[in-house]
């Protein structure tokens, strides 16, 4: 499912079941970091991974969205490996292990 804010997103997972959440920080109608909040509220369970393109001053987003919930957190730009690397991490605790 693709969901272009924060305010969608959440809405979207309310509805709809699902095991992970990749977002950008900086997003219209509601950020990132609100919109961690209300994931972390609403689905506790769903593993979060944030994406942002840098700091700004001293300020570093991706940091402040692991201490609010994320579970990983990726510097833009990044190659589609690592952000499937990111998904298979955080996703490994819950996925069934195969016999």
């Amino acid at each position: 499912v693709v969901v272009f804010d924060g305010v969608a997103g959440v809405d979207s997972l309310r509805s709809s079941a699902a095991d992970a959440v990749v977002m950008d920080i900086y997003m219209p109608q509601q950020d990132g970091f609100e919109t961690i909040r209300e994931l972390r509220r609403v689905a506790p369970q769903v593993r979060i991974i944030a994406i942002s393109g840098g700091t700004r001053g001293d300020f570093d987003p991706l940091r402040a969205a692991e201490m609010l919930g994320a579970d990983r957190a990726l510097r833009k730009p990044f190659a589609v490996d690592e952000l499937l690397s990111a998904l298979t991490e955080v996703l490994s605790d819950t996925l069934p292990i195969s016999q």
